[in-house]
């Protein structure tokens, strides 16, 4: 796929009306844990003349800017091989911008699941990768 495909697949038409189920379930975990990250932020970021405006699920805010996007994946959307390749594409732009990304598994925002995200989610943050993936 070339930049310009995943380019335009990136535009959107619509903008999102609502938050899935587990993006409301991890709102409700961050929330609960004082985390206070910022939910459904688009960001702008420019590269190689092109600029894209990648909407971000939650975002840790520093003094002035962002330092850690949060991603909920759901394994339908987030599962095939094309998203799996334009996430990767996503991740190394904002990775050159300064963002770490971590990405959940949807199954991991069940409230059953958060003493596990109470422990993966520091180890994350720690972690010297660009991108971490929590395993389900």
């Amino acid at each position: 796929m070339t930049p310009t495909q995943l380019r335009n697949m990136m535009i959107e038409r619509n903008a999102k009306l609502s938050y899935t189920l587990p993006e409301r379930q991890f709102n409700a975990y961050q929330e609960s844990r004082g985390l206070n990250l910022v939910q459904d932020r688009r960001l702008p970021f420019d590269e190689n003349g092109y600029h894209y405006d990648f909407q971000c699920d939650f975002l840790r805010a520093t003094d002035e800017s962002y330092d850690v996007n949060f991603e909920i994946d759901g394994e339908e959307f987030h599962g095939s091989p094309i998203q799996l390749r334009k996430d990767a594409w996503k991740d190394k732009i904002k990775n050159a911008h300064g963002l770490k990304i971590i990405r959940i598994p949807a199954i991991l925002t069940q409230k059953r699941y958060w003493p596990y995200l109470d422990s993966e989610l520091p180890k994350a943050l720690l972690s010297k990768e660009k991108v971490v993936r929590i395993k389900a």
